[in-house]
């Protein structure tokens, strides 16, 4: 996370109480950034003026480290950070343009609680693998330089994410950003129960924690379709694979922003469900294994009318270096989470370098 420390800390007028309460909040700002936990800015008269507060020699090392690096730390393009104020008890969001300054109260730094790597809460260990190189890629595509994420995955699994996010929101101690896939299987689809759970947390003006819905079925659509060939291995149906290949370059491509990649789509699934039996049907002619819906009245519930891959996500981390190698052919909507993800990831984690600092 970005901490930016505003001019008003330095104003005169506070109470020995109140300044010794600002002087505590720096103390543990600066020390966060001293451990790679997060960044530290201010504006180039703030910085002398915490030059001349009576700091710790971490905490002096960190605020000469920032000055002799000043013009070459470019933030701009964290469009999500926190503004540390003076004020008691401020907590709020301002929202200027593209900008979301969180304002908050030197109070909420009196100790370390909050300034601890930010949550990372996603259902599998694998999603956060996969949403720190989609990160790693935004980072590298915007030519974002200096900057490192570190952070906490914290899995909550589709049944209990939601629980783990409401602690998060009670406890107002950590910074925690929440991803979830939407499981809609079709376009006018319902969200599915772990996005509806948490969209349903009563976050109550909690600013430390916030929820990304990824707008797809699930994480495995992420994945970049042209890599399908490259991460395929023995587990994985060369027949699915066709059927995204012959429809990821046609007209109807977006649609498989809604394919079950993992299971694909059965007989049992669309019998009792039009809208699920008309999205099958504009798939049917990019499949090989049949080329009219009425084929299936003979076949067993559980015949593939559409067939999956099967679980592709820890495949393509593992050939991560397929991005520098082979350029990505994102679809539409990929993209578009692509860049949602990897900016949203930033936002939230990233730190400094671990560069030794020195006074």
């Amino acid at each position: 996370m970005l901490i930016y420390l505003s001019k008003s800390l330095f104003d005169v007028g506070f109470s020995k109480e109140h300044q010794k309460r600002i002087n505590r909040a720096l103390e543990n700002i600066l020390r966060s950034n001293w451990e790679g936990k997060h960044l530290v800015h201010a504006n180039f008269d703030t910085l002398n003026k915490l030059r001349e507060q009576k700091l710790s020699n971490d905490s002096k090392s960190v605020i000469l480290n920032i000055c002799n690096n000043y013009s070459l730390l470019d933030y701009s393009k964290i469009k999500h950070f926190v503004y540390v104020v003076p004020e008691e008890n401020t907590l709020e969001l301002k929202i200027e343009n593209d900008i979301e300054k969180y304002c908050i109260s030197v109070d909420y730094f009196q100790n370390s609680d909050l300034l601890q790597e930010s949550r990372i809460l996603c259902e599998h260990l694998n999603d956060a693998k996969l949403f720190q190189l989609i990160c790693n890629y935004f980072v590298k595509k915007e030519n974002i330089g200096n900057i490192a994420l570190r952070f906490e995955p914290e899995l909550g699994g589709g049944a209990t994410i939601c629980d783990c996010f409401e602690k998060h929101v009670i406890n107002r101690n950590k910074f925690c950003l929440a991803f979830s896939d939407n499981d809609k299987r079709y376009p006018n689809a319902l969200i599915g129960g772990t996005l509806e759970k948490l969209n349903a947390v009563d976050i109550n003006g909690n600013i430390f924690c916030k929820i990304i819905e990824i707008d797809s079925h699930e994480i495995e659509n992420l994945v970049p379709f042209n890599y399908l060939n490259d991460i395929r291995t023995i587990h994985h149906q060369q027949k699915g694979i066709n059927f995204i290949e012959s429809i990821r370059n046609s007209s109807s491509c977006e649609l498989l922003k809604y394919f079950d990649i993992k299971k694909g789509i059965c007989k049992k699934q669309i019998n009792n469900c039009p809208e699920y039996l008309s999205y099958a049907e504009q798939l049917i002619p990019f499949c090989e294994t049949i080329e009219n819906i009425s084929e299936i009245e003979d076949k067993a519930e559980g015949f593939s009318v559409i067939p999956p891959i099967g679980k592709i996500v820890k495949d393509f981390i593992e050939k991560s270096d397929l991005l520098n190698s082979k350029e990505p052919e994102f679809l539409s909507f990929q993209e578009l989470e692509w860049d949602k993800i990897g900016s949203n990831f930033l936002y939230w984690a990233c730190s400094r370098n671990l560069e030794a600092l020195n006074i």
